[in-house]
């Protein structure tokens, strides 16, 4: 009789779509079939029975999460700006062992290591000449109350562009139809959201058409969402690339790497240590810049010749022995491996 392997996730990724071949998903997709080599059968928990199963894997917070027989293991990939609740020792204490990219936790006998992981192969780079604008963002619209927060900045970012260069940036994704006046009306809003009460509050304030043309704001250079970011990202030569959260060593999602597969200068802030993980000549640094007005002078007037010498650098790190550990391949098989030797 086979093994099994529950995974506890959230709703839109159950009956096991959390195992979709390709895209951000590709690291369990190969896990699964990793854990099939040794005879495993592996489903998500409206598939498989976690009372029953030898391993139960979770994924970051879970309010229902009650410990079963098998081992209990936490993925935690979710920075602390976005869920908290994680990383608190009386969440962390409930499971056997833990994987996170956290490196304040990592003691390599309960916590180890964990990248977010993905597909690195480069897309066709459009040419200098042929790309359509000059910046873009891809993000949604969210907000914390985290001090270390950079959707505020992201939104600076955002405000600056819409306000002073409208027709050179595009912004992307989901929840900016309407968003919040920066920065009182968000800073009011972050308020809102530490209670219960407050939040219910909030959301009759959102709801209001008596206080919609106060809180919100229209963004001229929204988009819209789209099924393919890289469908689109790739006509860009830069893009804002904003983390979740600032000052946490070893968080490094999805944003940087997106940029580098489609050949475009990533904006980039987050982790202080950033330039001890990705080559510094690969993308630009906001922390360098005083003002956006410093930073739009100097993309607005790069040579092609000093672009082309970005993108010599960023297709030198995607065939470099430096980002195997970001790919899911590896980290599937590192994760895999690692839990059944425990």
């Amino acid at each position: 009789m086979n093994k099994t392997i529950c995974f506890k996730v959230n709703k839109p990724y159950r009956n096991n779509i959390l195992f979709t071949m390709g895209g951000d998903l590709d690291f369990f997709y190969r896990v699964k079939n990793k854990f099939k080599e040794f005879n495993y059968n592996v489903g998500t928990q409206d598939i498989v029975n976690e009372k029953t199963a030898d391993y139960i894997i979770s994924l970051d917070f879970r309010k229902d999460f009650k410990k079963n027989k098998g081992k209990n293991i936490l993925i935690a990939l979710e920075s602390i700006a976005a869920v908290p609740q994680t990383f608190k020792p009386n969440y962390l204490n409930k499971f056997d062992y833990v994987f996170t990219w956290n490196e304040d936790f990592i003691d390599n006998k309960k916590v180890f290591p964990l990248n977010y992981s993905y597909i690195l192969d480069p897309l066709d780079f459009i040419d200098f000449d042929d790309k359509k604008k000059l910046i873009c963002n891809f993000s949604a619209n969210k907000f914390s109350n985290h001090k270390d927060e950079l959707y505020s900045e992201r939104i600076k970012a955002i405000e600056y562009f819409n306000s002073n260069y409208p027709s050179q940036f595009d912004l992307f994704g989901f929840d900016w139809e309407q968003s919040f006046n920066y920065p009182k009306t968000y800073n009011f809003f972050k308020i809102l959201n530490k209670t219960k009460f407050l939040r219910g509050l909030k959301k009759l304030i959102q709801y209001s058409r008596l206080f919609n043309r106060i809180i919100y704001t229209n963004y001229k250079v929204y988009r819209g969402s789209v099924d393919s970011k890289f469908d689109y990202l790739k006509y860009y030569k830069f893009s804002i690339c904003y983390e979740n959260i600032l000052n946490i060593n070893g968080y490094l999602t999805e944003k940087i790497f997106d940029c580098f597969k489609t050949g475009v200068i990533p904006i980039y802030l987050g982790p202080n240590n950033i330039k001890d993980i990705i080559p510094k000549n690969t993308f630009i640094d906001k922390r360098e810049f005083e003002s956006y007005d410093q930073l739009y002078s100097y993309i607005n007037n790069m040579s092609a010749k000093r672009y082309g010498e970005y993108m010599t650098n960023i297709k030198a790190f995607l065939n470099s022995s430096e980002i195997d550990k970001y790919k899911s391949e590896n980290s599937a098989d590192f994760f895999v491996k690692k839990i059944l030797s425990l």
